[in-house]
């Protein structure tokens, strides 16, 4: 679903988009599990001009606390967040009910320059590619990649305060946010807490098909179960091309956790895309991540021997999907994937 409205009277372009994926996942045992389950979001935006500058609000919101239960969807491999005093192994959490709550204003200073400053209780730190869920390249694969906390998992983090200087390709961008990572309690917005992390970009973007980032950030105590520090680094591409009666969009990306608490070094890889023709889609997901192998071992957070050297997981998706009629403005699919 996706929507784009102008209320003349008012100035205000209102503007929104969703995705609801019914899923029948099952991941093989004894690690995995047979569920049905829905990876689920909606994104509202308001937006008018203001003189030389224009005021942005959005909102996003996910069902996910309600149709996929506290420690989310089987996902073998997967590590990240806590769920009733243990870490979550083998499960992708799920998204917090409001995972995004902020305004955006952005000033045209001169011809090509352009200053922006944004915040909220709930939003997006300025570390990492797109988030996997808004990604041409992922837009069709209903799964959070293994490497999902290492690349955008502070897509949904509190307290932000971000600012951005562009000028022609580049952009400058630079944030402070609480860098605690959510916890178990999804449908409200908790005590955001201090400001104690900061992440800063820079996007290059020559052309509309093409764009690159780099950025770095650190994030105080971001596990509930392991006081520690992190730095994280991540570089990535994306490229996205249209051609009659679809398109194709390609993600590489490399991510580096510096955990203080583990002594050790926690790398990602990760390329994935996206082939659109007329009905037909194919997708493919490659990664390789490093995770602590005591996790992997079925040991649980805060335990001495978890946090020994990382080991690397390989995991490859292969999907297709076809379109359905749509209904009413709704566009309906139905795929599968391995």
């Amino acid at each position: 679903m996706d929507q784009d409205h102008s209320d003349q009277s008012s100035g205000w372009r209102l503007m929104q988009d969703g995705v609801v994926f019914l899923t029948a996942n099952r991941q093989d045992r004894p690690r995995g599990d047979t569920e049905l389950v829905s990876q689920n979001w909606w994104m509202g935006m308001a937006s008018r001009s203001i003189g030389r500058s224009t005021l942005t609000f959005t909102g996003m919101l996910s069902g996910e606390p309600l149709t996929m239960g506290g420690d989310g969807y089987s996902e073998i491999f997967q590590t990240g967040e806590v769920y009733q005093g243990h870490a979550i192994t083998d499960r992708q959490h799920p998204h917090d009910f409001v995972m995004q709550l902020v305004g955006v204003w952005r000033f045209a200073l001169s011809n090509g320059t352009g200053l922006t400053v944004a915040g909220g209780p709930v939003g997006e730190a300025t570390l990492g590619p797109v988030a996997f869920m808004h990604r041409q390249s992922a837009i069709e694969n209903p799964f959070a990649p293994l490497g999902h906390h290492t690349f955008d998992a502070t897509h949904i983090a509190k307290g932000i305060v971000a600012g951005m200087v562009d000028h022609g390709p580049f952009a400058v961008e630079g944030s402070i946010f609480h860098g605690g990572e959510p916890d178990e309690h999804r449908w409200g917005i908790s005590d955001i807490g201090a400001l104690d992390s900061w992440a800063t970009r820079v996007w290059w973007r020559p052309n509309p098909s093409l764009a690159v980032q780099v950025s770095h950030g650190f994030l105080k105590n971001p596990e509930a179960l392991e006081p520690g520090n992190v730095r994280r680094t991540t570089a990535s591409a994306s490229w996205f091309s249209r051609s009659i009666g679809g398109f194709t969009a390609i993600t590489a990306a490399y991510g580096r956790n510096q955990k203080d608490y583990a002594a050790s070094i926690f790398d990602a890889l990760l390329i994935e895309g996206t082939h659109r023709r007329s009905k037909h889609v194919l997708y493919s997901r490659l990664e390789v991540v490093d995770a602590e192998t005591g996790l992997l071992l079925g040991g649980h957070e805060g335990e001495e021997d978890v946090h020994g050297a990382p080991s690397s997981v390989l995991a490859m998706t292969v999907g297709a999907l076809r379109d359905l009629p749509t209904v009413k403005g709704f566009e309906l699919g139905l795929g599968g994937d391995v």
